[in-house]
């Protein structure tokens, strides 16, 4: 009885393994293939299961296995740092008069001299540059006179920066404007011509 039972299971089982067989997938192991034109980087091929189309559901006895497939990343173009902004250079002279006068004494002529060398290095960079020449006065005396005085120690200013190859782009005066000091004992700081370059990034 017992040995008939067992013959009988055995039977069954072997009937079910072919059932099974004659179903399942053909599955069978082979490497990755795969190209993509503009592709930077890609995993490294690796063993995978490639199964049938038409797999049966999956069972007790079958396994339809679901394929993985790695992912190429494609990156946009390589990124190129932005170039930082270039640097605009730009410096500036002070000379100072006595007392209703526009005429310019040995030291202050110094102080155009030296500056009219930067001045000169800055231009031949050929990044175009411009030249101001403005001049001051102090409170003492009317507009008109004190207007005329600025301008006239703008020019004197102007004549002598050409002399030294620097060519000013703008000449102005303004009398009674724009002072450094309000102390009456310090008067004579007001009593002054500036002249200034800045690159401006263009051809003059």
């Amino acid at each position: 009885m017992t040995r008939t039972l067992a013959s009988t299971f055995l039977a069954l089982f072997a009937m079910l393994a072919t059932a099974s067989s004659s179903h399942s997938s053909s599955i069978q192991q082979m490497n990755y293939q795969f190209s993509y034109e503009g592709v930077a980087r890609q995993l490294a091929p690796q063993p995978v299961h490639a199964a049938c189309d038409k797999c049966p559901p999956a069972t007790g006895l079958t396994l339809a296995q679901r394929q993985s497939i790695p992912v190429a990343v494609r990156l946009s173009e390589d990124i190129v740092p932005a170039e930082p902004p270039p640097r605009i250079e730009s410096r500036e002279a002070t000379v100072h008069f006595a007392k209703s006068s526009h005429a310019l004494n040995d030291p202050e002529k110094a102080k155009l001299t030296a500056f009219s060398q930067t001045a000169r290095e800055i231009l031949s960079r050929g990044k175009g540059a411009t030249v101001t020449v403005k001049g001051y006065t102090c409170d003492l005396g009317s507009n008109r006179t004190n207007d005329r005085l600025a301008r006239k120690r703008a020019e004197t200013v102007g004549k002598f920066m050409t002399s030294q190859g620097v060519l000013p782009d703008s000449t102005v005066g303004e009398g009674k404007c724009c002072y450094l000091t309000q102390d009456p004992s310090q008067r004579h700081a007001n009593r002054r011509v500036t002249v200034s370059i800045a690159e401006n990034g263009g051809k003059r």
